[in-house]
């Protein structure tokens, strides 16, 4: 019987404690932003805002923090604080066309109250100018930052989609790992077997992600780059000697030719 009111009173303490952990958690300051939920992805070059709600009429005004250092204010970032229709105060962090390092844990902060921590990622694809000698090969790359589910990339050129089953192209299934601060980066490269001046030009990357309920929504990131395909007359071709040099040398010898036959005639 003992043992009985004992597993009872166990119960009923762990009730207890379960309800006050409720309640302590729901009197938390929160984090909401204007991507909900909180992991839709958020493109670079996009508008972030988190806004902080308190718990009480009575809370200081919050301060932010990001990865532990506080968010200073510039002419990208701003913070408004108000409150609601019932007098709890808000603060709002406004990171206006964030960049990729905008990726890291933010926290709101109400001291002697309690804090909200959030995980932001911020997507994006990213290429870069390439510049090569005609008739060598060349990769393009485009490395996509901070997400998993998605389709590409695609590669265009002047908005016409380079097929892979053309004989000069070839799309790599390699991809490998670029870690920058928190971002992860999955980096994807085409290349171009032989590439001409006709392969020159404006570049663009292309993806397509998808997220939501059964990964019904999608958002497109894309990056634009430049190829160059050099038309240096300096460009070596066997032996190290330009055409160039070998034109102006053969031009120097004959007019040394001309010139001692000239002699010989007079």
């Amino acid at each position: 019987m003992l043992e009985v009111k004992v597993a009872w009173f166990l119960v009923l303490c762990l009730v207890i404690l379960a309800n006050c952990i409720n309640v302590l958690g729901q009197n938390q300051p929160r984090i909401t932003n204007n991507f909900s939920p909180a992991r839709i992805p958020i493109a670079d070059l996009e508008d972030l805002n988190l806004t902080c709600t308190g718990v009480s009429y009575s809370d200081p005004t919050p301060t932010w923090k990001k990865d532990g250092k506080h968010v200073s204010v510039n002419t990208s970032i701003s913070i408004e604080n108000g409150q609601t229709s019932t007098g709890i105060p808000t603060s709002t962090l406004i990171w206006r066309k964030v960049p990729l390092e905008a990726s890291g844990m933010y926290t709101c902060q109400f001291a002697g109250v309690g804090e909200d921590t959030e995980e932001i990622y911020i997507m994006k694809a990213e290429t870069v100018n390439v510049q090569v000698s005609p008739f060598s090969a060349v990769n393009l790359t485009c490395t996509v930052f901070n997400w998993q589910l998605y389709e590409g990339p695609q590669f265009y050129k002047n908005n016409t989609l380079l097929d892979a089953n053309n004989n000069n192209y070839e799309q790599s299934d390699e991809i490998t790992t670029l870690n920058r601060g928190i971002s992860q980066g999955k980096v994807h490269s085409f290349k171009i077997l032989n590439a001409t001046k006709y392969d020159g030009g404006k570049y663009t990357c292309m993806v397509t992600v998808r997220y939501g309920k059964n990964n019904g929504n999608t958002e497109h990131l894309r990056s634009d780059f430049i190829l160059t395909v050099s038309e240096s007359s300096d460009v070596t071709r066997g032996g190290g000697i330009s055409w160039q040099k070998m034109h102006i040398t053969g031009f120097f010898i004959i007019s040394l030719l001309s010139q001692a036959l000239g002699y010989l005639i007079l």
